[in-house]
């Protein structure tokens, strides 16, 4: 892997020979490294190396775009794209849609986000093999009774550059690390859904920096103690109850809501959010922002994949949806401004509330906390949700026991109205950081 300079020379000598025969042109250009290690019952089982890069150009003349990629990064790899997006552009019709960005919109924010550790260099095969063996032993060791389905340990390098039209070119690294691991019991309680089955479960972390992993101690006793608690579930009562998301299943709600106020969801009519700016689509508790400027956070950036500078702002406020995530092209099609969300969301921000899960739980008289969640049953062009799932069934403040094998259903809309508890618990350890909430009824598809 070359460093981010390099390729910020390469992006930016590809834009210079493209001047000549486009109006405007742009080159993005990502190479990762990563390596992995997975041990199962003491021993090697799996491991990986990839080295891979990949460059796109795309140019505009007279409102024709055309685009073309590959992974040659040599001085013929980049003729060949930008003669193949000279010959492409000769035959696509307009785009009518497609405008170039206004030259003041283009740059790199003034902003420190910590994204590359040079702990990378230490992270070996043979280091990341001790890393996993070690987590695998600690896990086994927590309860006789459980079996490893597989210990991992894995990390990423990633490193390009963004140039354009406007003499702009800026350089990019980062790196990420990963440790986790899945287990197995033998499910032999009498009144389970799943006697003589096995149940799993398991537990990871993920960080930018090696030393905020959280530590082999406690994800081996997260992934045991979750494995664990799963032993004698059973289906829940069919009905209405309230739901709680622990922050994992949370995560997996927000990120779909991210998805649906994504521009190219809304101009091509599949989100259920088209139209809604300005609206109250939520309870008043629930605020969101758009935050590409935590340090260390998994998704933080600098700029977007339209070279646009990155900014913060709100999502939804109060309840109220106040801006969508809009790069150059969808922004044109909705007739509103992007706002450096070419791609998606940097970082999507839940704004917490106060405590954590165990406290929504003694605060709920009858329900269910999901723990994981199965299926695609998330529709962000109709709004309708339905998912498998499996988790605890609560009553009176307390869990009673694990359930599996349900369905929780109903619709964004109704969801995000009757959100009534939001707790201050957020993992880190993702690009949506969502804590636990609680939905004051949901439809239950059980015994």
């Amino acid at each position: 892997m070359k460093s981010k300079d390099v390729y910020r020379e390469i992006a930016a000598e590809l834009v210079r020979k493209g001047k000549a025969d486009f109006d405007y042109v742009r080159v993005y250009i990502s190479a990762v490294e990563d390596r992995e290690i997975e041990v199962r019952n003491g021993k090697p089982e799996n491991s990986s190396f990839s080295d891979s890069i990949s460059m796109s150009v795309v140019a505009s003349r007279e409102g024709r775009t055309a685009s073309a990629g590959g992974s040659d990064i040599s001085p013929d790899g980049r003729n060949f794209l930008l003669s193949s997006v000279r010959e492409l552009i000769q035959v696509v019709d307009p785009d009518p849609w497609y405008v170039i960005p206004e030259e003041n919109m283009i740059g790199s924010a003034d902003k420190k986000l910590k994204m590359m550790d040079p702990a990378y260099e230490t992270q070996t095969v043979g280091q990341l093999l001790l890393e996993a063996d070690e987590l695998e032993k600690k896990a086994l060791a927590t309860d006789k009774r459980l079996a490893s389905t597989g210990s991992a340990a894995s990390v990423t390098k990633v490193a390009g550059a963004f140039a354009c039209s406007y003499d702009f070119s800026e350089g990019f690294e980062g790196t990420d690390f990963s440790l986790g691991i899945s287990l197995t019991v033998d499910d032999n309680t009498g009144d389970s859904v799943n006697v003589g089955r096995k149940q799993r479960n398991g537990w990871s972390t993920t960080a930018i920096h090696l030393k905020d992993l959280e530590k082999p101690d406690k994800v081996a006793e997260m992934a045991a103690s979750r494995t664990l608690a799963q032993i004698g579930s059973r289906k829940p009562p069919t009905g209405e109850f309230s739901i709680i998301f622990d922050p994992n299943s949370s995560r997996s709600f927000f990120s779909s809501l991210s998805q649906a106020l994504s521009g190219g969801s809304l101009y091509r009519g599949e989100s259920f959010l088209t139209d809604s700016i300005g609206k109250t689509i939520a309870c008043p508790l629930l605020t969101v922002r758009e935050d590409p400027f935590l340090p260390k956070g998994l998704g933080s950036r600098l700029f977007d994949l339209d070279g646009v500078k990155a900014r913060a702002f709100p999502i939804l406020k109060d309840g109220v949806l106040k801006n969508y995530l809009l790069g150059v092209y969808a922004a044109h099609r909705l007739g509103m401004s992007p706002n450096g969300c070419a791609g998606g969301s940097s970082n999507f921000v839940v704004e917490p509330g106060s405590g954590t899960v165990d406290d929504i739980i003694a605060e709920t008289m009858r329900g269910i906390l999901i723990t994981g969640l199965m299926g695609q049953g998330a529709d962000i062009r109709t709004g309708d949700y339905s998912r498998g799932a499996e988790g605890f069934f609560i009553e009176n403040g307390r869990i009673l026991y694990p359930v599996s094998e349900f369905t929780i259903s109903g619709t964004f809309q109704e969801m995000l109205a009757g959100i009534d508890r939001i707790a201050d618990d957020a993992r880190p350890d993702s690009s949506v950081l969502a804590p636990s909430v609680r939905f004051q009824r949901m439809m239950v598809a059980g015994s």
